[in-house]
């Protein structure tokens, strides 16, 4: 598997849609054709950063308490996240989930000594929704201390959310005692959309851990 993906990188590559992340990857020495958006990726390259990632990825809780070292062969289990709709568990009915609904799952969270880290459980529906997921971390920062794991659309709502947890951490860096973890996907086939590769590119500028 290993080997074939290197094989896909440097020779079919990856079609990027930001302008900005293409140019940051042609100044990193990367093989970007900014006419046509493909990067292609050497195995080197793919290898020389594999080996500059830590062993070792420590998490802390908002006290700066050590809470999680990944990569010692420990497990953690993190709650779900960005879900639209939640289910009343008194009706049985299926409604939007809001931002209060949103703080009552960071609570559970925060009480269950098995969820080590507290997703996003939810983009509440009853607020603007370019800053819905803002909201949620407001909610969720509120409700639990653990560490917490958040996935944004774009680099403006991924700036927000770090702007809001440096506030709440009461720290100027993220990187030093991390306790946020950012998820971004590709688009499948080998596609970065432009507002989830801008995203990346400030996770990784910000040192915040990537998942």
């Amino acid at each position: 598997i290993h080997e074939n993906s290197l094989k896909i990188l440097a020779e079919i590559g990856v079609y990027m849609h930001s302008d900005e992340v293409l140019k940051i990857c042609r100044d990193c020495g990367l093989e970007a054709d900014m006419k046509r958006r493909l990067v292609k990726i050497l195995p080197d390259t793919v290898e020389k950063c594999l080996a500059q990632a830590p062993e070792r990825v420590q998490l802390f809780d908002r006290k700066k308490t050590l809470h999680a070292e990944l990569g010692t062969g420990n497990n953690y289990t993190a709650s779900g996240h960005n879900a639209i709709y939640v289910l009343d568990y008194k009706s049985t009915e299926r409604k939007n989930a809001t931002k209060e609904d949103v703080a009552r799952f960071a609570l559970i969270s925060d009480y269950l000594p098995d969820i080590d880290i507290v997703g996003i459980e939810a983009m509440p529906q009853d607020v603007k929704p370019e800053a819905s997921l803002v909201h949620a971390v407001d909610a969720v920062l509120n409700n639990t201390i653990k560490p917490i794991f958040f996935s944004p659309e774009k680099a403006e709502v991924a700036e927000a959310v770090f702007s809001v947890a440096r506030i709440a951490g009461d720290t100027a860096e993220l990187k030093k005692k991390p306790f946020l973890v950012c998820q971004l996907s590709p688009t499948s086939p080998l596609t970065w959309e432009k507002g989830a590769g801008e995203a990346l590119a400030r996770t990784v500028l910000e040192g915040v851990p990537l998942c």
